[in-house]
């Protein structure tokens, strides 16, 4: 393309860039190009396309960086095709050209989205306890590192943590079988899920479960617990639930990790207050 002119003159195509039925050449690139853009260009990249082939715009990148590149989708044989544009000055002499390279580089983005794919379903899986499909330890652990950050910056909102152990499930393995013990577990983290119903559950243990008060559930901490006591006073004792909740204090709590303690150490209190206790 030269800059002075305008004019243009395409070297070489693939037969499927052909296919596109483009001017070859022409006397000016930019208007030719706002043109073709409408017919060959995917819609939802036109305006972008159109934005770069702006002739102020292009030399004004140009001129600072040296080189421009962009990834769009031209329309080739109706469907979509991701393609790579490079945009460079050649200097001959006195004369200013633009030269521009376009590469089909939709097997490479078809790749990266399939391993994008692959590393979005492989972290799902991580963070999903296999038995319960709540949260799982990994997943609290990464919650953990972010609350941390909040705390050490002094961001954090008011949250609070509750430790749930599972009173007997050594017990019904033992004497029931491990299909009963699972059936325990889901069914004691369905009965968690459903009190604290806002709030992200975590399995961070065979018979321990953790969940991060926030918001609505936070401010009706106490009365959810208040269910959750009385859920367990209900039921067999050695299958019980139990809670210890703390929340986070701001002026001396460095982490998640002192909340957690607090919370640990409420729970083991409750657990020996339940029918039961041989069993602790």
């Amino acid at each position: 393309i030269d800059t002075e002119t305008n004019n243009f003159i395409e070297f070489s195509s693939s037969e499927e860039y052909q296919a596109l039925d483009l001017e070859r050449a022409g006397e000016d690139f930019f208007a030719t190009s706002a043109e073709n853009i409408s017919k060959a260009v995917y819609l939802d990249d036109q305006v972008m396309v159109k934005e770069a082939f702006v002739k102020e715009n292009l030399l004004r990148y140009l001129e600072k960086e040296g080189t421009f590149t962009m990834t769009y989708r031209l329309m080739l044989r109706d469907a979509p095709v991701y393609v790579h544009m490079k945009a460079t000055q050649l200097y001959d002499k006195d004369h200013k050209n633009i030269v521009i390279g376009i590469s089909n580089v939709s097997e490479q983005i078809k790749r990266e989205i399939e391993n994008d794919i692959e590393l979005r379903n492989a972290k799902e899986k991580i963070n999903r306890d296999a038995l319960t499909g709540v949260k799982s330890k990994y997943a609290f652990d990464e919650v953990e590192a972010k609350i941390d950050e909040l705390i050490k910056d002094k961001k954090a909102d008011p949250f609070a943590i509750v430790v749930c152990d599972l009173n007997g499930l050594k017990l019904v393995n033992d004497t029931r079988g491990h299909i009963a013990g699972d059936n325990y577990i889901k069914d004691s983290c369905h009965v968690i899920c459903t009190i604290f119903r806002h709030s992200p559950v975590f399995r961070i243990g065979g018979d321990e479960f953790a969940v991060i008060l926030k918001d609505r559930d936070y401010e009706y901490r106490e009365l959810l617990m208040e269910k959750m006591r009385k859920y367990s006073e209900e039921c067999d004792g050695d299958m019980a639930i139990a809670v210890g909740l703390a929340g986070y204090i701001s002026e001396q709590d460095d982490g998640i990790a002192a909340v957690f303690e607090r919370a640990d150490a409420a729970m083991y209190d409750n657990k020996k207050s339940l029918k039961g206790e041989k069993h602790v």
